[in-house]
């Protein structure tokens, strides 16, 4: 006789979220000491909205702005990061956008 199995059947919750879209445009060139605006107005959510925003100039943290300005001093290549979060708690709730620039030298 096989033996009696009880479910307990509890509630699952499940949240589906689409990542959000990070979006900025940079000139692909620039001069040394060119003020250069950082604006993340053009990155949406299609689920919610952003609730961060986090700027990274090679890597390292510049602002959590949603619209700055930098002016680079040295010549060279330069990797600029947008990294956004949505309000949904989710795995997902990051995307990043990274773009590169060149600045060379004004003189």
């Amino acid at each position: 006789k096989p033996a009696k199995t009880k479910f307990d059947i509890d509630e699952l919750d499940i949240q589906i979220n689409s990542s959000p879209i990070p979006e900025f445009n940079v000139n692909n060139i620039y001069q040394t000491n060119e003020l250069i605006k950082l604006d993340a107005s053009l990155s949406s959510d299609s689920d919610g909205k952003i609730i961060n925003y986090k700027w990274f100039i090679n890597d390292k943290f510049y602002s959590s702005n949603k619209i700055d300005e930098i002016r680079l001093q040295n010549e060279g290549v330069y990797n600029i990061k947008l990294l956004v979060e949505d309000d949904s708690e989710t795995s997902n709730r990051f995307a990043i956008l990274t773009k590169t620039i060149q600045i060379n030298n004004n003189k």
